[in-house]
């Protein structure tokens, strides 16, 4: 499986988030993530402040990856 659970996981609450905000195929939104040591996210940023981006924002929040510091990081929801 390697890092397709956590990827999973995002992809699967970002449809929902997209669901409740009527925008299912809106533009994507990049979330800036870090991953601390211990596999949870300890940052993760929308580019935009709306409903919608900080619920993709929660969403890369409640991943879990594996435990490995990753700064920087950046996803398209």
């Amino acid at each position: 499986s390697g890092s397709s659970g956590p990827m999973k996981t995002i992809l699967r609450a970002a449809a929902a988030c997209r669901k409740t905000a009527k925008a299912p195929r809106g533009p994507k939104i990049t979330i800036d993530y870090a991953i601390s040591s211990d596999g949870h996210v300890n940052r993760a940023v929308p580019a935009t402040q709306d409903a919608l981006g900080k619920c993709l924002a929660a969403a890369v929040k409640a991943a879990r990856f594996p435990p490995q510091l990753k700064l920087g990081l950046q996803i398209d929801l």
